[in-house]
């Protein structure tokens, strides 16, 4: 798999010029659209994504995690997958167990959950979660890189590049944009503004602005003009595709 932020052109340019360019992602059927596509069963959103690229999942704990769609992925039996997320979600769990991520970049875990991890001999890159929310939204928002002041008494990673500024030394950090992104919301409407519920809103909203295909499980989807303008928090000409959960078998 090439390193995370040398795949496909995708960042925020991506979408916001959706009307001139189509996406570029190797394998995948999707072209950008300024509509979205809707399915009724996981599986079928799921069907031209391979083994060995990077993947966003939203969620945090049991709020905001798209269930069906990682069960969907954990049956396709696929594998070699660098994830971003928090690593505290059962769904997400149910992944490492089944042997499908080779990499997991998350905040800080618990012993519990480092126990497991370890356990299924995933290589992991913990990040404090404010730094790891910054370079998905640098990666949304097309930002080259970052300059991060290291925390007081810490060395920088040797491996990262530094730099002075106006007299301040800072670790340079770089972009962190996936392959795809696998994504829960409340509710959309068929042009694919999204609406969150609560804590479930978490990192979804900046994953979704980061990844060259974003797929959100919906508990509904409703008619333009069904959502109120002022709640939308994450604009339809992100979202590649909607699967429906109340169209789901079973």
């Amino acid at each position: 798999m090439a390193p995370i932020g040398s795949g496909p052109t995708c960042f925020c340019l991506r979408h916001s010029l959706a009307h001139i360019f189509p996406l570029s992602f190797e394998g995948s059927t999707t072209t950008t659209n300024m509509q979205p596509e809707f399915f009724t069963h996981p599986a079928e959103a799921l069907t031209d994504l391979p083994s060995g690229i990077a993947i966003m999942v939203g969620g945090q704990n049991r709020a905001g995690v798209p269930t069906g769609l990682l069960q969907a992925l954990t049956q396709r039996g696929l594998g070699e997958f660098t994830l971003v997320c928090e690593a505290d979600s059962p769904a997400v769990q149910v992944l490492f167990s089944a042997g499908q991520v080779r990499k997991l970049l998350c905040p800080p875990l618990n012993e519990e959950s480092w126990a497991a991890i370890e356990a299924a001999g995933i290589e992991v890159e913990p990040l404090p979660a404010g730094l790891l929310a910054e370079r998905i939204r640098a990666a949304g928002a097309g930002i080259g890189s970052l300059l991060i002041t290291p925390n007081s008494g810490e060395e920088p990673d040797a491996g990262k590049d530094r730099q002075e500024l106006d007299g301040q030394h800072y670790v340079v950090e770089t972009p962190l944009p996936a392959d795809f992104a696998l994504l829960r919301a409340h509710k959309a409407d068929t042009l694919g503004n999204l609406i969150y519920q609560g804590a479930s809103r978490n990192w979804n909203p900046i994953m979704a602005t980061a990844a060259s295909v974003v797929i959100v499980e919906v508990d509904e989807v409703v008619e333009p003009g069904g959502l109120d303008p002022e709640v939308v928090i994450t604009p339809g000409i992100f979202v590649d595709r909607i699967v429906c959960r109340k169209l789901m078998p079973g």
